[in-house]
């Protein structure tokens, strides 16, 4: 589920409410989906079109969403680095109590 959108110089940045993916970031003008996982571990899914980013995120489940239509379907390359999640994880956190009051 779709928590934060946010536009930005280079790309889209979303925020999910999700059991395993918890970010990405699309960049309209090279069609790069960069899907970021809890633990950190970053993929770059190459040749997007926008209509399936826009799929992406508004569908329910984004790892079913990409299990179903995305994985092995586009050119997909692992990020060596890994992204430090804490403060994602710390406003889903939040989210999270701010819907059980």
């Amino acid at each position: 589920m779709l928590l934060e959108h946010n536009y930005e110089e280079n790309g889209i940045v979303s925020v999910f409410l999700s059991s395993n993916i918890i970010m990405s970031k699309y960049i309209q003008e090279s069609e790069e989906l960069i899907i970021i996982f809890k633990g950190g571990t970053q993929y770059i899914y190459k040749n997007v079109d926008l209509i399936t980013y826009i799929d992406f995120v508004r569908d329910d489940s984004q790892g079913n969403y990409l299990n179903a239509n995305m994985k092995d379907k586009f050119i997909t390359e692992k990020v060596d680095k890994k992204v430090d999640v804490t403060v994602i994880k710390e406003k889903i956190d939040a989210y999270r109590k701010s819907l059980s009051k």
